[in-house]
C-alpha cells in the first residue's frame, strides 16, 4: 500500500515523474525512510527509492492519470496517505460488489487486497510469479532492486570521484586514529566528540585502521548505523558499549571464526558463563548483538549459526548497493595495476583473486582454502569453453565450507574470458614452479611459498584503497558476489535488456554457461542455487538478486492478450483519432496485443519522462586487450544479422559484438542475397511470406531449429566444419551451391537427380551425421526397371546412407532419368518422437477396438484388419531442418555470393 500511496502522489505532483531509457519506462518511487531501509544517499539526506517498471496493462492506466492531470491544470490534489487511500480503493470495491454481486467480506484490510491482487494476476494465463517476487512487493525483502546510484552510474557511464581519504585534510580532534591498542575506544572517541559533524563522523570512522576481520565487522556496522539506519552518534556510541566487549572475545578464535561449530560453541559457552556469574545477557545487548552478527553474515560470509535462532528481532538485509558494473571493475584493475607499490607477482596473484571474485562470486573462505590440487588444467578443447579451468571448493586444514551446499566443483574456463583465463593459468604455472611449492600449498599466499594463505584484510585494504574509497558508494568485498550471481541470473532468463547492462560477454560464451551450467526452464534457479553454493534458490533469490523490480516486470509482460480498440481507449485515456493513426500507420488490425502497447503509447507519454541518455560502450582494452573470436558459431553470426536487422548500424554491431567491420558486411552482403532469390513462379525462395516486417527492410536470419539437441547438433557441426573446409574445399563449395540453388524455406530436404552431385554432397555431410541418420528415399522413373535404378544409386552412395524405396514413381525423363533421390535428415529425438506418437496412436487404437463390440462378427473382423494396418502407415520418421539450416548459414559464412 505504501508504494502504491508513493506511485499515485508522484503521479500527481511530478511534471515528469516516469524515466527512459533504451526502450525502458520506469518510475523511481521513493517510499518513508522511516518504514523501510535507506539505500539511498542524496547530499547528506537518506533515502529509499524502489525502481519500479510498470507492466503493459499499468502502463495505459498511468497514461490515462497523466493525460487527465494535464488536462485538469486547474485541478488541485491533495497527497494521499495510506489511510485515505485505502478508504477510497473499500469504497470502490464495496460499489463494485453491489454492482457485480460478489462477496468482498475478506477484503476488509490493505492486506488482504494485496493478497487478493496476486491471487488474480498469478491467474492470469501465461503469468506465474515466483515467491520471492511476492515477497518483495510485499517488502519482506526490503530491498533487492538495483540501487539507483548503481543505475545512473551505469546508464550515465560517469562515476562522480572524491578525493582518496588518505589526502584529505585530517580534521582536528582529540582522539588518534591510526592506533590498533583499542579499537572501541578510537571508535568511541569519534563518536563522543560533539564538535563533528555527522559527515565528518563518517570520514573518520573510514579512516580507522583495523587488524582483522573482527574489529573490520565492528567498525563498518556501526557506520552502517549512522549511515543507512540514520541514527544517532548517541545511538550508535550505546550500541558500541552493548557490544563490543563480547565481540571483540571472537579474536581469540583466529582463522576458526569461519568454523560454524567453533563460532556457535564459542557463544554458547559465553552465555553459560555468564549465567554461572548472575551476569545473564541482556536482552537489547543479545538482541544488538544478533543484528552485528548478521552484518558480518551477509556482507563478511560468517557461517549460519543456530545461537541465534531464538531471538526474535527484524532480519534487515545491509547491501547498501548490489552491483559492481564492468566499467567499475575495469578502472578498478588499472588503478591497482598502476599506482599499487607491489611486486609485479604480488600484482598478478591479486588481480587472479578478484578476476575470481568478479566472474565466478567465490566466497573469501572459500578462495583462501583453494589449494594448487584444487585446481584442474586441460588442454583446451575449442568445442567446450569450461573444458580448460576447474576449481574444487571442498573441506581441508585451511577451513570448513560455510555448508554441505558449498561442496561444488566450479568451471573458471566456461565464465572468465580469454584473456582472463590465460591470466589466470599464467599465475598458476608461475606459482608451481616457486620452491617448497607441493600440492598442499595454497592458490593464493602472500609469500609465494608460503603455506599461509593470503589474508582476508589484505584483500579487504586494496577493494578499499582502489575501488571503496573512490566513489561515493559504500562497497564491501562481497559485492562481488551478488554481482557474479545477477549476472548469471540475468543470462538464465535470457533477457537480453538485462544482459547488455550486466554482460559483457559475447553471445556465444552466454549460450555456453546457459547450456553447461544447466541454466534453463524450471530447474534453472536449483542450478544457479547449486553453482552459488546455496542450498535452496531461496537465498539466492532473497539476498543476490538484484532486479526483483525488473523481473517483475518481465513477467507480467509475458501476458499476450488482444485488445480492441474501445478496451484500449478505456484503459489508455488515449483519443480515438490517436489510436486510428496509430493503428494505420502501423497496419494493425482492430485488435491490438498488449506487447504492443508501449510502442503505441510513445508519443503520448513520452511529455511525462526524463529522458537518460544511453550507456556507453565498455571500452574492454583498458584492462585487457580483447582477443577476437577466430572460429565464429552459428550464434554469432545468427545475433549479428539479427541485430542488422533491427536497423542497427554495421558499425555498432561490430563494436557490440567486437567482430571485424568487414567480416560483419560479407555476411550481412550474402544473407540478403540469399532472402532476395526467387523461385520460378515469382516467389521468395529463402523466406516465409508470413514472417514481419524488420527495421532494416530485409530478412536476414534464417529460421533457427528450436530444440536443445537440435541446437547442440548445430554447433557440432559448424565446429567440425572448419577443418573439413580446409580439406575438401572445392566439394564443400559445391555442395553449398547445390542447396542455394535447390533448397526453398519450406521444405527440410534436397532433391537430387545426378548421382555424382549426391556423393559429392554426402562426402561433406558424412562427417557431421551418424550414417542411420541420412535417409535417402528413392523413387523409381516411370518407364525404367525399378531394381537396376536402385543398384545404380547404391552403387554411387557407397553405405553413406541409408537407401529407402518408397514405391513411388516419377514420370520427368529429362529431370530425372535415373529416378529421384529426396535427401532428409532424422531429427536427433527421432526415437523420443516416435515413442510419444505409437503411444499416442495405440490409445486411439484401443478407443476404436472398443467401439466395435457392438457390430456384427465380419464387421467387425474386417474393421479390426483395416484398424491394424493403419496403425503400422500411419506415421513415419521424424525429420529435422537442421541440414537447411546449418547450409544457409554456410552459404553466408563460406560463399561470396553476386547479385
Amino acid at each position: 500500500m505504501d508504494g502504491l500511496v508513493a506511485l499515485i502522489n508522484q503521479l500527481h505532483c511530478e511534471d515528469k515523474p516516469l524515466m527512459a531509457c533504451d526502450n525502458q519506462i520506469w518510475c523511481d518511487i521513493e517510499l518513508d525512510v522511516n518504514k523501510y531501509p535507506a539505500n539511498v544517499s542524496v547530499g547528506n539526506q537518506n533515502k529509499c527509492i524502489r525502481r519500479w517498471f510498470p507492466d503493459h496493462e499499468s502502463l495505459m492506466w498511468i497514461n490515462q492519470i497523466l493525460l487527465n492531470k494535464k488536462s485538469n491544470q486547474h485541478f488541485k490534489v491533495n497527497n494521499h496517505t495510506p489511510k485515505s487511500l485505502w478508504a477510497l480503493l473499500h469504497r470502490f470495491l464495496l460499489n463494485l460488489s453491489l454492482n457485480h454481486d460478489f462477496e468482498i467480506g475478506l477484503i476488509d484490510k490493505p492486506d488482504d487486497f494485496f493478497k487478493t491482487s496476486f491471487a488474480v494476476t498469478d491467474d492470469i494465463r501465461e503469468v506465474e510469479i515466483p515467491q520471492y517476487l511476492i515477497d518483495y512487493s510485499n517488502t519482506k525483502i526490503s530491498s533487492t532492486s538495483l540501487q539507483p546510484t548503481f543505475w545512473n552510474k551505469l546508464i550515465k557511464a560517469k562515476f562522480k570521484q572524491v578525493k582518496n581519504l588518505r589526502n584529505k585534510k585530517k580534521l582536528s580532534h582529540t582522539s588518534s586514529v591510526t592506533g590498533n591498542i583499542n579499537i572501541k575506544k578510537s571508535i568511541a572517541r569519534i563518536l563522543e566528540n560533539k564538535k563533528l559533524t555527522k559527515q565528518e563522523t563518517l570520514e573518520l570512522l573510514h579512516s580507522v585502521n583495523t587488524e582483522d576481520t573482527i574489529e573490520d565487522i565492528l567498525k563498518y556496522w556501526i557506520i552502517h548505523n549512522l549511515e543507512d539506519k540514520g541514527n544517532k552518534k548517541s545511538s550508535a556510541n550505546t550500541y558500541l558499549s552493548n557490544v563490543s566487549k563480547t565481540w571483540l572475545r571472537l579474536k581469540d578464535l583466529s582463522n576458526k571464526i569461519f568454523d560454524r561449530g567453533e563460532v556457535n560453541s564459542f557463544f554458547q559457552k559465553l552465555e553459560e558463563q555468564r549465567e554461572q556469574n548472575d551476569n545473564p545477557f541482556r536482552y537489547e545487548e543479545l538482541t544488538q548483538l544478533k543484528q552485528l552478527y548478521q552484518f558480518g553474515e551477509y556482507l563478511y560470509d560468517l557461517p549460519e549459526i543456530p545461537f541465534f535462532s531464538k531471538i526474535e528481532s527484524k532480519s534487515e538485509l545491509f547491501i547498501n548497493t548490489g552491483i559492481i558494473s564492468e566499467q567499475m571493475f575495469v578502472l578498478f584493475i588499472n588503478e591497482y595495476k598502476e599506482k599499487s607499490p607491489h611486486s609485479d607477482l604480488t600484482k598478478k596473484m591479486m588481480i587472479s583473486c578478484f578476476i575470481i571474485f568478479f566472474r565466478c562470486g567465490l566466497r573469501i573462505s572459500e578462495l583462501n582454502k583453494i589449494r594448487i590440487r584444487d585446481v584442474e588444467i586441460h588442454d583446451e578443447d575449442p568445442n567446450d569453453l569450461c573444458s580448460s579451468l576447474w576449481i574444487y571448493i571442498r573441506n581441508n586444514n585451511m577451513g570448513q565450507n560455510k555448508s554441505r551446499s558449498g561442496y561444488r566443483r566450479v568451471p573458471l574456463g566456461l565464465l572468465l574470458k580469454e584473456e582472463e583465463k590465460n591470466h589466470l593459468i599464467n599465475y598458476i604455472n608461475i606459482k608451481k614452479q616457486k620452491a617448497n611449492i607441493n600440492n598442499e600449498t595454497p592458490l593464493f599466499s602472500w609469500d609465494f611459498s608460503s603455506n599461509k594463505s593470503v589474508s582476508r584484510i589484505s584483500i579487504y585494504n586494496i577493494f578499499r584503497e582502489y575501488l571503496s574509497n573512490h566513489y561515493d558508494l559504500t562497497l564491501v568485498v562481497h559485492i562481488f558476489r551478488h554481482t557474479a550471481i545477477s549476472r548469471l541470473y540475468a543470462i538464465l532468463t535470457n533477457d537480453s535488456w538485462l544482459i547488455s547492462k550486466l554482460s559483457s560477454y559475447n553471445k556465444r560464451q552466454e549460450y555456453e554457461i546457459r547450456n553447461q551450467l544447466r541454466l534453463e526452464g524450471k530447474d534453472g534457479l536449483w542450478s544457479l542455487a547449486k553453482f552459488s553454493g546455496h542450498s535452496t534458490p531461496e537465498n539466492t533469490l532473497k539476498y543476490y538478486i538484484h532486479f526483483a523490480d525488473y523481473h517483475l516486470y518481465s513477467v507480467l509482460s509475458k501476458r499476450k492478450e488482444n485488445y480492441n480498440k474501445n478496451q484500449i481507449l478505456i484503459r489508455s485515456g488515449c483519443s480515438s483519432q490517436y489510436l486510428t493513426y496509430y493503428l494505420k500507420k502501423y497496419g494493425f488490425g482492430q485488435t491490438i496485443n498488449l506487447t504492443d502497447v508501449k510502442q503505441m503509447l510513445k508519443s503520448s507519454i513520452s511529455p511525462f519522462c526524463k529522458k537518460l541518455r544511453k550507456s556507453k560502450e565498455i571500452d574492454s582494452s583498458v584492462i585487457f586487450n580483447e582477443i577476437n573470436i577466430v572460429n565464429y558459431s552459428t550464434q554469432d553470426i545468427y545475433y549479428v544479422l539479427q541485430s542488422i536487422e533491427k536497423g542497427n548500424r554495421f558499425q555498432y554491431v561490430s563494436t557490440q559484438f567486437k567482430i571485424e567491420l568487414e567480416r560483419i558486411r560479407r555476411w550481412a552482403f550474402n544473407a540478403k542475397i540469399l532472402s532476395e532469390m526467387k523461385n520460378k513462379n515469382g516467389g521468395m525462395r529463402f523466406v516465409s511470406k508470413r514472417r514481419k516486417k524488420t527495421s532494416s527492410g530485409h530478412f536476414l536470419c534464417p529460421t533457427m531449429p528450436q530444440t536443445e539437441s537440435e541446437m547442440k547438433l548445430i554447433n557440432d557441426i559448424f565446429n567440425k566444419s572448419r577443418a573439413i573446409y580446409k580439406k575438401n574445399t572445392n566439394n564443400f563449395n559445391s555442395s553449398i551451391q547445390y542447396f542455394v540453388e535447390n533448397s526453398t524455406y519450406s521444405s527440410p530436404f534436397l532433391v537430387f537427380s545426378e548421382p555424382i552431385k549426391l556423393y559429392e554432397f554426402l562426402s561433406v555431410i558424412k562427417a557431421f551425421f551418424k550414417t542411420k541418420d541420412i535417409i535417402l528415399e528413392f523413387s523409381a522413373l516411370k518407364t525404367s526397371n525399378s531394381r537396376k535404378s536402385k543398384a545404380f544409386w547404391n552403387k554411387h552412395i557407397e553405405n553413406q546412407g541409408t537407401l529407402v524405396d518408397t514405391g513411388q514413381i516419377v514420370n520427368q525423363n529429362k529431370k530425372y532419368p535415373h529416378g529421384r533421390i529426396v535427401l532428409k535428415i532424422l531429427h536427433p529425438d527421432n526415437e523420443e518422437l516416435l515413442e510419444k506418437a505409437n503411444a499416442t496412436l495405440q490409445k486411439h487404437f484401443e478407443e476404436k477396438i472398443q467401439n466395435l463390440r457392438n457390430l456384427p462378427t465380419n464387421l467387425a473382423n474386417l474393421e479390426r484388419l483395416t484398424l491394424e494396418a493403419n496403425k503400422r502407415n500411419s506415421f513415419e520418421a521424424y525429420h529435422t531442418n537442421v541440414l537447411k539450416f546449418v547450409f544457409h548459414m554456410f552459404a553466408i559464412e563460406y560463399l561470396n555470393l553476386k547479385k
